[in-house]
């Protein structure tokens, strides 16, 4: 896919008053143009390393480099003018936006900070263009949140974050909150303005089938640790780690796909910090007392593809 836009190195993010390390020592890249998927059951670390990723909470340590650039590195004020390259997309679409503004007072609002010499008769068209764009009437920009749908709220989500054509859209489980009917309509919104806008993508998300279906490599998230990664249909065709596998054989089929693997029952973690040895090793049918000695590294499996498993040769 080229060299990386995105480059995540060895980053850790903590919660000190609770004792939890919500991320831990994650490596990830994304290239320009590409989408990379983050999957992972509740609890498992995705939103947090968005939102770290995105400077939006505090990082312990490690490296996010984007455009060459270290951000933690930045003071707030450097900070600030950066944002506009990365732009969210959130899951609730009616919380993440303010009620008491109008759907044109918030695709505006980032035309303001960010583009402050555009004339205000610009940002108008602008926002009647990229309403009309995301398939809403441009009287839209009139009426408040509350007077619209799911899917409709969604829609002006991701219109107010596509409106400053960012770089990087970072999309933490878009339509997990919105009917099966909607969500088809949304995930090909999203790739139609990625595919003209040749913004990166990072799409977060509990749905296997959609996140297969948009991305071109898939990173699987454990306990705060990615503990397999690979091109999109290397991953579902070969999974490698047993939490990948079981992850896998978890998602219905009609007719049923045999998948070699003793499906996990799926529940969130408690994340403390410190864990030593496979954090999956309480729940893998596989587990041998060497995985309780040291947290296995990922390493190649194939090309391109990663797991951080010591039996990942043997079954």
């Amino acid at each position: 896919m080229g060299e990386p836009l995105l480059q995540v190195q060895n980053l850790c993010v903590e919660f000190q008053r609770h004792a939890i390390r919500a991320v831990d020592q994650v490596d990830l890249s994304v290239a320009a143009g590409e989408t990379v998927g983050l999957v992972g059951e509740s609890g498992s670390g995705k939103s947090t390393l968005a939102r770290a990723i995105a400077r939006l909470v505090p990082v312990a340590a490690g490296r996010i480099v984007f455009q060459g650039q270290d951000l933690l590195r930045l003071s707030p004020s450097q900070l600030r003018p950066w944002r506009r390259h990365v732009q969210l997309v959130f899951q609730d679409p009616l919380a993440s936006l303010n009620p008491r503004m109008t759907v044109g007072d918030a695709l505006q609002e980032p035309l303001k900070i960010f583009r402050p010499d555009m004339p205000p008769n610009e940002r108008r068209a602008a926002v009647s263009l990229m309403l009309t764009r995301v398939g809403l009437q441009a009287g839209a920009a009139h009426r408040y949140p509350r007077e619209f749908s799911g899917g409709q709220c969604q829609r002006i989500g991701i219109a107010r974050a596509m409106i400053i054509k960012p770089a990087l859209l970072i999309c933490d489980e878009p339509v997990s909150s919105l009917d099966v009917s909607i969500q088809g309509q949304i995930v090909n919104l999203l790739l139609d303005m990625q595919r003209e806008t040749h913004a990166a993508m990072i799409f977060i998300g509990h749905n296997l089938g959609i996140v297969r279906h948009v991305s071109h490599r898939v990173y699987v998230i454990y306990r705060g640790r990615i503990v397999e990664h690979a091109p999109c249909e290397e991953l579902f065709l070969r999974p490698r780690h047993p939490y990948t596998r079981a992850l896998i054989a978890s998602i219905p089929q009609i007719p049923p796909v045999a998948v070699a693997v003793e499906p996990a029952v799926i529940e969130t973690p408690h994340r403390t910090g410190g864990i030593r040895g496979c954090a999956f090793r309480d729940r893998c049918p596989h587990a041998r007392e060497p995985c309780a000695a040291a947290a296995p590294a990922l390493a190649p499996a194939a090309a391109g593809h990663w797991v951080a498993c010591l039996r990942a040769g043997e079954i």
